[in-house]
């Protein structure tokens, strides 16, 4: 279903340069970034109401990205956005689960409501903008949902549905900020940081089929939705010929630190530390405060590797003889998200972590270089 959008403007920015070197020959960067828009968001209601035949609870998640494109002229030192060329895009996914108590009459049920599986919010807009948003005011789209009746769900064994409406006043922010453009060694990456924030408004009716069980209206939920800020960090891009510098306030190098014992990051590398001459995105990673943002931060900037080490970790779970095909072919091998608890326990057991960055690190290229960018930036050993 879709929901319609109020979308808020945006600003232009360019930022002051250094550079070490000049009179390069002018080049066209296009960049690409994406992060979590709401990173480990969970709100549950509780049991509602108090007391009574029938009581229900609703826990919330959200899954879905905060994207940003950018376009720039690099001549030189110095990197001007593109007027018009970027584009600030919000892609959420609101999903339920429930819990269902009754307790009426010859009906006695509680456990989970399985028809909520089906349900999705969507939550999303875009808007363009004029240069990097180094300066000025940030990019900004809000989406404002109208009140929209979501399919009835059914109850699963209890006779009955649950009706759920998302009320007027549910509303998703999100604005980014650019902070740095960094060129070195031919390569450029672009860093900024977004922020998103909003309430979800839900009306709730329980109808059950039951003699002398009315329709329960439940009280109506307002779900915050806090403040969660995150560096949004680009892929490098290809810059050949432009000079090395630097437009805007970029991060300086981590440090020196080794890695953490442990450090996922560090098998077969031979590496510990940040290296001096790691690229900008991973020094990038390398500026942020937490091993979650680190660990995401190297992940964006190394996507192909991150997903080429995910594919050989797979491989010797589930493929055959994988080491867990057995009890994780059903589930985890087919969908990921549905791994049961003696599939988790066999992966936790096994070799495939260990030897899968082994064989990164052997194969080279990105994946190699996204266990680099983990352990060189000592992720592992931040908070």
């Amino acid at each position: 279903m879709s929901f319609g959008l109020f979308v808020v403007a945006s600003a232009i920015a360019v930022g002051c340069s250094s550079s070490s070197s000049s009179g390069s020959a002018p080049a066209s960067l296009a960049f690409h970034a994406e992060a979590p828009a709401l990173p480990g968001f969970s709100y549950e209601t509780g049991l509602q109401p108090a007391s009574g035949p029938a009581q229900m609870s609703l826990t919330l998640v959200a899954a879905g990205n905060v994207l940003v494109d950018a376009a720039a002229t690099a001549n030189g030192g110095t990197v001007t956005g593109k007027p018009g060329g970027g584009k600030l895009a919000l892609d959420v996914h609101v999903k339920l689960t429930g819990r269902l108590k009754v307790d009426a009459g010859t009906v006695k049920y509680d456990g989970p409501i399985p028809g909520l599986a089906g349900i999705d919010v969507p939550i999303g807009g875009s808007q363009s903008f004029d240069g990097l948003l180094l300066d000025g005011a940030p990019a900004v789209v809000s989406a404002s949902l109208p009140e929209t009746k979501l399919p009835d769900v059914p109850l699963g064994t209890v006779p009955g549905h649950l009706s759920i409406t998302v009320a007027a006043g549910s509303k998703l922010t999100t604005s980014f900020k650019g902070t740095c453009v960094e060129i070195h060694g031919g390569k450029a990456t672009y860093t900024g940081e977004t922020t998103t924030s909003g309430t979800l408004v839900l009306r709730s009716q329980l109808v059950l089929d039951i003699p002398l069980v009315k329709p329960l209206d439940l009280p109506e939920t307002t779900v915050p939705i806090p403040s969660s800020a995150k560096p949004l960090v680009s892929a490098p891009v290809d810059a050949a010929g432009a000079a090395d510098s630097t437009t805007g306030a970029c991060p300086a190098s981590a440090g020196d630190g080794g890695a953490a014992d442990g450090d996922s990051g560090s098998v077969g590398t031979g590496e510990a530390g940040t290296s001096d001459d790691a690229s900008p995105a991973d020094k990038a990673c390398g500026a942020l405060g937490t091993k979650d943002d680190c660990n995401q931060c190297c992940a964006n900037a190394h996507a192909t590797g991150n997903k080429a080490l995910s594919t050989l970790y797979d491989a010797c779970l589930c493929s055959a003889p994988g080491q867990c095909q057995g009890v994780c072919g059903s589930n985890y091998c087919a969908n990921p998200s549905s791994a049961t608890a003696e599939c988790l326990a066999c992966a936790g057991s096994s070799t495939c972590d260990a030897d899968s960055r082994t064989q990164c690190v052997q194969n080279g290229g990105e994946c190699a270089a996204y266990l680099s960018c983990t352990s060189g930036q000592a992720c592992a050993s931040k908070p």
